[in-house]
């Protein structure tokens, strides 16, 4: 956590690191897999994410029925880098126009 809180986003898959920055007040950009967002995106106003291609299985938790996890691996670099840098932008004008903050 003591890399948490000085951070203004957090990045990363869907994890519990992700669902802590939201309790921190930390806006969170979560990479969904094999879970469902609808379920367990971290609840944050400037929460976004991006979710793997439909599988039959889905949510499959811990287990998948394929030898690689085609839901979070078909997520391409050029699918992802738009939303993420939209995040970004969101959180970053967001930050600035509240009184107190900095980046």
């Amino acid at each position: 956590m003591s890399n948490l809180k000085n951070a203004f986003a957090f990045i990363g898959n869907d994890s519990g690191p992700g669902h802590l920055a939201a309790l921190m007040g930390i806006p969170t950009f979560t990479i969904f897999g094999p879970q469902l967002p609808q379920l367990f995106l971290p609840i944050h106003p400037n929460a976004q994410y991006i979710e793997g291609k439909p599988c039959p299985y889905k949510p499959c938790f811990d287990y998948c029925k394929f030898n690689t996890p085609k839901c979070i691996t078909n997520i391409t670099i050029d699918e992802a880098l738009p939303k993420i840098q939209n995040f970004l932008q969101v959180v970053t004008t967001s930050q600035q126009q509240a009184p107190g903050t900095n980046l």
